[in-house]
């Protein structure tokens, strides 16, 4: 099953594509991602409480980390899962209509 790595200090993606939904928790904002084969990553609505959701389906544009900057769970596949990475840059290229590619520059920790 696919899963999620914390990107944390990121300005959000372009939102053209994304949905809202304030009245879920975070924890089902999870949930509905994992469901649906088109999503690729998703953050909390509100982050002061940590609540609703914003889901980033098909393509994820201008992602980059800055200073103050907000939590982003990026969707990855199983086989990426359980190895731990310092990531310092991301970037996402639009291939096709249903198809991007994100590339996420990252060292394997020493100290895991």
């Amino acid at each position: 099953m696919d899963g999620f790595v914390l990107m944390s200090g990121v300005k959000l993606p372009d939102t053209h594509n994304a949905t809202v939904d304030a009245g879920i928790t975070v924890e089902e904002c999870r949930r509905r991602c994992l469901a649906d084969c088109s999503c690729l990553a998703y953050t909390a609505a509100n982050i002061r409480v940590g609540s609703g959701c914003v889901i980033w389906r098909d393509t994820i544009m201008d992602l980059r980390f800055v200073d103050q900057g907000q939590d982003l769970y990026l969707r990855l596949a199983k086989s990426e899962l359980g190895m731990y990475f310092v990531c310092t840059t991301v970037f996402c290229f639009f291939f096709h209509e249903r198809f991007a590619t994100c590339i996420v520059y990252c060292d394997c920790a020493d100290d895991v």
